[in-house]
């Protein structure tokens, strides 16, 4: 009986039915939007997880002794991934305004502003520049280079090392709020670690040939030390003797690199003063940001910008376009406020204050109408095409304000004030 039972209660299948449960059509469909997040933030673990070996890889490569054959292909994956990766992370992380420029709150990932100051972004970025092709030059040809030659290329990767330093100590502290922040920071890191490695690689090659060069057959010893001052050369004066006298000891090259990085960097200014920067740029570089470690200015409060009405995403456009007045307060929060915004507010006043059952019908609708379309608009261009279609409505309000109002100016000056009366219902 129990068989029957289950017999009669399983329902009878045919030929058709078969083929329509193994159908491909038929089958759960896939969430793409879904596994495409999900491999992006595979992606991103895997290439965090990546710069993480890689760095730790040179670091152990750095600490071993100077006479062990350390491979280079570290150190070249590191420059040559993780500088275009990074400038991706920061693109991601979204630390775009200066300053001087409010934030709006959810805009993106993180509400900081830019930790180095754009306008002085120039002289950063050409001491790295000038840092890495000298770290690059130093790795190149070790034993064919004359000692001054070396020293000056030390000197710019000291540079660069310095604002590597800076970057450090300004973004670093944050990376205990954001672990994503602490991606950025690999790069500098390496290169500080390849700072010193490179530094005691040039002077074991210079002890090194110096060594070789002091006792020309191995076995007859020589009288020389390893490490001798040569007399004067006739042919070198001046500075050029001076320097070859005193760069001839390899302990003393870290010294005159540190010495000589100020007259690096003067030359580098004085190109830079061309393009139109300071003289202090690369100080003020970080010194001139609001939220980190090294910022000395105040940026404005945080505007939050309101994404449930029309108007008000209209406003987070384009400035040429949707020209902002000023910030205003809204159910408590900072929202941005241009003409259109305050003229569509003051037409609903008026609205609410001559026709309320009319204001309840209109704004009911609206709810249920242009809060699906409001929350579409994520870009300052697709807010620049709200504007432009609401410009129309703007002019309807506008009219219809200079024709119920004896004041319409101070009505439309007035929206959005903080303290002002509460709009009836």
């Amino acid at each position: 009986m129990t068989a029957l039972r289950t017999w009669h209660a399983t329902p009878p299948r045919t030929a058709g039915s078969t083929r329509a449960t193994h159908h491909p059509a038929l089958a759960p469909a896939v969430p793409v939007m879904e596994l495409a997040v999900g491999l992006v933030i595979l992606l991103l673990i895997g290439l965090a997880v990546l710069g993480v070996v890689l760095t730790g890889m040179h670091l152990h490569n750095a600490l071993r002794p100077s006479h062990a054959r350390r491979p280079r292909g570290v150190e070249l994956t590191i420059y040559l991934l993780g500088l275009p990766l990074t400038g991706l992370l920061l693109s991601i992380l979204g630390w775009r305004k200066d300053w001087p420029e409010a934030l709006e709150a959810g805009a993106s990932f993180e509400d900081l502003h830019r930790p180095v100051a754009s306008w002085h972004t120039p002289t950063v970025a050409a001491l790295a520049i000038a840092g890495l092709l000298a770290l690059a030059a130093l790795r190149r040809s070790q034993r064919h280079q004359p000692p001054l030659v070396t020293v000056l290329c030390l000197s710019a990767t000291y540079l660069a090392a310095a604002v590597c330093l800076a970057w450090l100590v300004q973004v670093g502290p944050h990376t205990t709020q954001s672990p994503l922040t602490a991606l950025v920071c690999l790069v500098p890191f390496a290169f500080l670690v390849s700072t010193v490695d490179v530094t005691r690689a040039v002077m074991a090659t210079a002890l090194t040939e110096r060594a070789r060069t002091a006792t020309p057959h191995p076995g007859v010893a020589s009288t020389s030390a390893v490490d001798p001052v040569p007399p004067q050369r006739a042919s070198l004066q001046g500075v050029l003797a001076w320097s070859e006298q005193v760069l001839h000891r390899v302990s003393r090259w870290p010294v005159a690199a540190l010495a000589l990085a100020l007259p690096v960097w003067g030359v580098l200014t004085a190109v830079l003063l061309l393009l139109g920067q300071r003289p202090d740029s690369a100080v003020r570089a970080f010194l001139d940001t609001s939220d980190w470690t090294l910022s000395t200015r105040q940026s404005p409060p945080m505007v939050q910008l309101d994404q449930h009405y029309l108007c008000t995403v209209a406003a987070g456009g384009h400035r040429r376009l949707v020209r902002p007045l000023r910030r205003g307060v809204r159910h408590g929060h900072d929202v941005v406020v241009n003409r259109q915004l305050c003229v569509a507010n003051a037409f609903e006043d008026v609205l609410a204050e001559r026709l309320p059952r009319t204001h309840r019908a209109v704004r009911g609708f609206y709810d249920r109408c242009g809060l699906p379309v409001a929350r579409h608009v994520t870009t300052s261009w697709r807010a620049d095409a709200v504007y432009l279609v609401m410009k129309p409505l703007e002019w309807v309000f506008l009219a219809v304000l200079y024709a119920s109002d004896d004041h319409p100016e101070q009505r439309i000056a007035r929206q959005y004030l903080p303290g002002a009366p509460a709009r009836p219902r």
